[in-house]
This record gives C-alpha cells, sequence and structure tokens, in this order.
C-alpha cells in the first residue's frame, strides 16, 4: 500500500489532517471512510499506520497508530547523468530509476540525440516529472525520490561528474565490465547514460577523460538507452548493498 504525504508531522495516538490534493486524492479516488487504515508521512520523513476518524468535504482527519519503518537507503549515494530521449523513455527512467534508488537523476544534451532540451523546457517539464518521481517513491515506499536536475551540456555534467568517487559509461564497444569494478568502496557513484544514438566518439573520449571514469558494456545485445539506464542501476545497486 502507498503512502501519503502529510503538511505535518505525526505523532502517535496524534490527530492530524490531510488537506489540499492529498485529501482530494483520498476521498475522490480511494473514496475513504472512517475506520479504514492508510499510510502517512510527515515532513520529517517519519510514516505512521493511520486510522481515518472523519472526513469532510475538503480535508480528512486521521489518528497515528503505529510508527512504520521506512526502507534504507544505498550507503552509496548513484547519480544517473541520463542523456535526454524521448518522453515515453524517460518517465520510465524517472520512474524505474526512483525504484532502483537512485539518489539524483541529472538530464542533459548531448549530440546523438533526437531532440535537444533547452532550459526554459526543462522548467516547464520539471513539475511534470517531479510529480512522477514522488508517485515512484510512494508506490516504493521509498523516503523521497531522486532528485532532478538538468545539464545543458555533457561539460556541465562533467562537472559534476568529476567530484565522484566513480564514474561509469556504459558503451558497447567498451571491454570493461562491471563485476571488475569495487563500487562497494566507492560513497558516491555516477552512471552516465547516452541517447538512443549513443555518444559520438568525442564524448566518449571526454567523458573516459576523467580521472575517476571507466567504461564498461553491458552485454554483447544493443540495449535501448532506457534499458541500459535501468541495467546499470540495477546492477549498481545489487554491487553496493
Amino acid at each position: 500500500m502507498p503512502y501519503f504525504l502529510s503538511s505535518e508531522n505525526l505523532k502517535l495516538a496524534t490527530e492530524v489532517v490531510v488537506v489540499g490534493e492529498e485529501a482530494r486524492h483520498l476521498m475522490l479516488s480511494r473514496r475513504l471512510k472512517v475506520g479504514e487504515k492508510i499510510k502517512l508521512q510527515g515532513p520529517d520523513g517519519k510514516r505512521f499506520l493511520c486510522k481515518v476518524v472523519g472526513v469532510g468535504k475538503k480535508d480528512l482527519r486521521a489518528e497515528a497508530e503505529e510508527v512504520l519503518p521506512v526502507p534504507q537507503e544505498p550507503k552509496t549515494k548513484i547519480t544517473l547523468f541520463q542523456a535526454y530521449i524521448n518522453q515515453a523513455a524517460l518517465d520510465m527512467v524517472l520512474q524505474k530509476s526512483t525504484e532502483l534508488m537512485a539518489n539524483r537523476v541529472v538530464v542533459f544534451n548531448s549530440h546523438n540525440a533526437a531532440n535537444r532540451l533547452e532550459k526554459g523546457r526543462f522548467g516547464e517539464k520539471q513539475k511534470r516529472w517531479e510529480k512522477i518521481l514522488w508517485e515512484a517513491a510512494r508506490q516504493s515506499e521509498r523516503l523521497r525520490p531522486p532528485q532532478l536536475g538538468f545539464a545543458g551540456t555533457l561539460d556541465e555534467v562533467l562537472i559534476e561528474a568529476g567530484s565522484l568517487d566513480m564514474v561509469v559509461l556504459t558503451e558497447p564497444t567498451s571491454e570493461g565490465k562491471f563485476k571488475r569494478l569495487r563500487l562497494e568502496n566507492s560513497e558516491t557513484l555516477g552512471l552516465v547514460v547516452g541517447p538512443e544514438g549513443g555518444f559520438t566518439q568525442e564524448e566518449n573520449a571526454k567523458i573516459l577523460s576523467l580521472p575517476n571514469s571507466q567504461g564498461v558494456n553491458l552485454g554483447p545485445v544493443l540495449l535501448r538507452a532506457e534499458t541500459a539506464s535501468l541495467a546499470a542501476l540495477a546492477i549498481s545497486l545489487d554491487q553496493v548493498g
């Protein structure tokens, strides 16, 4: 059962009033009645099992009955640097990267991308994308979704990636393998995934020029960009624990 957000912190045996979009969703979509149970999480990140004790026209009241555990985040903070891809594929990457415990997702422009995302357009899409991230976080019961960032160029990505302990470039022609890396020794890890057309040789060279970078391939089958991102995240999560 996914959790819902309270604008107030919760305490055991104390009532809280849920208002706004969360209340509308609970009352209209879930059609909650008095006596039913819901999971609520406050701004402080504490989560409770609550009993609905009152339903109004624009709000509902719930009483916190039980403290609920919150899944632990990986000790290694993983940043996915995802080259801009088509909307449906990117939506899936955002959703699944939340489930796969990414700490941050940075969307950026690359040479072979079918379209370019300008900073103004990123601002227009940001609210929708952050909603996707939050919905995925609540469904998977993560405390919070990944942070969402934007880089207009690969050079901007390299500045952020250069500050991480390790950067892994997914590149089909590379001879490197994930199993040869010691990801568990890194507190911060970056995964760089290109667009459908892949990176240019110059872009690959730029990424691999970082002293903390490694190239890997994900096997003999050429993966779509969104599949490569999720495979890299899954493998990394398994290794860092």
